[in-house]
């Protein structure tokens, strides 16, 4: 038997015998699960936004709120802002209108005590930044309205982005949804709080919650790879099959399998861009909509886990300020999909940090981002929201809200179907050819805003009184 033989022969017997003793595991799972359920979490089944987040804060926070726990879970709050000397708050309210500017702004929550000397602002942005001074918005209107009070801006933040605002008496409290162990605070974040909460609760089914809402955090906001219990017990049968009876064979057949893993994913990745492309392609002729201009840009796997990156489908003609795609939110985590067409402030930031040059580019047209939103909504994928970059998207739950776990990877491989019959593949390239459709459509109707040039090059206008001029040549 040669050398290579022999390797071949070793890899089948191995995974011969880690797939049996999987199927032993899978049999014990099911039985646990059975009596404990340990799977099963209310957040499966609620569409969670920022206001919802929102609500469940200042709901905790109230000491007269339905968890019935009194100030406790407050005066857990003020410890990990360091503001203990804080008493329990008389009112927590949500959006509580500003009229700092002409439309007006709401703040998330806001909390003050029975003598009105102590005024927390507390803004929310678990997947957005802080919008143009409106933290200072925000801290000049309660300071009118409550006077000689002191005044605590607490910002909950789920990007890892410091609000730029500089206020003038002294910086925001910034409270992560999470932080790592070894990192300088951590025990300065919700997922902590949570977690106390957890521990000092005396009701069992508020309790139940809070467990449920620590996993919810816990799986949107760390950058830690998600692992089901299925797939964290088969690490433990191959490090126990590896590791035991000082087989060097066995050792190495893991260690070499372990190792293989993340050219695995970029392989998977690799091929689910280059069959999407080619699907994409396939439903476009079969609908009769134009490929001519169509750029594909697969997720870049040599930086597989690098912050925004994805997939983006784009025609020359829309520039670069619209595409349809997926996109990660943190480093491989958190995958949203939809269609983005940046508005002023999002031009802006990309005209700044991206290059965008602003004498090719212009922003996207408020009317055409709600025809967009309208019309995707038709589409019944999930939750949907809009931001400053996405004029539609929704956030993909699980399994492929991480791509790099294994139930995510097998999906992707096309191995298991995703959805109604279809793989990710065929699912996606469908969806993404409405998505191309209602983009064309949203240009072609707003005329008004958008002119056809002879290039066959939608020159952008905006529509502000300082603005008059097109941001692209119009031939004639």
């Amino acid at each position: 038997m040669s050398s290579d033989e022999f390797v071949d022969s070793s890899i089948v017997s191995y995974f011969d015998f880690i797939r049996m003793l999987t199927n032993v595991h899978n049999e014990h799972d099911k039985l646990l699960q059975r009596k404990l359920g340990i799977k099963f979490s209310v957040f499966d089944y609620i569409d969670v936004d920022e206001n919802k987040l929102s609500d469940i804060v200042r709901d905790l926070l109230d000491p007269n709120g339905a968890h019935g726990q009194g100030s406790i879970f407050w005066n857990l709050f003020t410890e990990i802002i360091d503001q203990q000397d804080i008493l329990s708050p008389a009112r927590v309210l949500r959006e509580v209108f500003t009229d700092v500017i002409a439309r007006g702004r709401f703040i998330d929550i806001l909390a003050y005590d029975h003598d009105e000397k102590n005024v927390f602002i507390i803004e929310n942005k678990p997947w957005a930044t802080e919008q143009d001074n409106q933290l200072a918005d925000y801290e000049m209107w309660v300071k009118k309205r409550f006077k000689n009070a002191r005044v605590k801006v607490i910002f909950l933040d789920g990007l890892g982005k410091k609000p730029e605002t500089q206020l003038p008496d002294s910086d925001p409290i910034i409270v992560p949804y999470f932080t790592a162990k070894d990192s300088t605070s951590p025990s300065c974040s919700i997922y902590s709080w949570i977690n106390n909460c957890v521990r000092f609760c005396e009701s069992e089914n508020v309790t139940c919650f809070l467990k449920d809402f620590s996993w919810y955090i816990f799986h949107n906001f760390s950058n830690e790879v998600f692992m089901n219990s299925t797939h964290t017990d088969m690490i433990s049968i191959v490090t126990r099959f590896a590791t035991d009876n000082n087989n060097l064979d066995n050792l190495k057949l893991a260690l070499a399998v372990g190792d293989a893993r993340n050219d695995i994913c970029k392989v998977v990745i690799d091929r689910f861009c280059s069959d999407l492309h080619g699907c994409l392609l396939e439903i476009l002729v079969d609908k009769k909509i134009d490929t001519n201009g169509l750029a594909f840009e697969p997720w870049d796997t040599s930086e597989i886990d690098s912050k925004y990156n994805g997939i983006m489908v784009r025609y020359k003609e829309w520039g670069n300020t619209i595409g349809i795609g997926f996109e990660s939110v943190t480093c491989a985590n958190n995958i949203v999909f939809g269609v983005v067409a940046c508005n002023d402030k999002a031009f802006l930031h990309q005209v700044k940090h991206s290059g965008l040059d602003p004498k090719l580019e212009t922003p996207v047209h408020n009317e055409v981002r709600d025809y967009i939103y309208r019309m995707a909504n038709e589409l019944h994928l999930g939750s949907p929201r809009s931001s400053d970059f996405w004029a539609w998207f929704i956030a993909l739950k699980d399994p492929l809200k991480s791509w790099k776990t294994t139930d995510a990877l097998l999906l992707l491989s096309g191995s298991v179907k995703y959805r109604d019959g279809y793989t990710a593949v065929e699912f996606f390239a469908e969806k993404i050819s409405s998505l191309v459709r209602i983009v064309n459509i949203a240009l072609e109707e707003h005329h008004g805003v958008f002119v056809l040039t002879s290039q066959c090059r939608w020159a952008r206008v905006l529509c502000h009184p300082q603005i008059v001029e097109h941001q692209a040549h119009v031939a004639g």
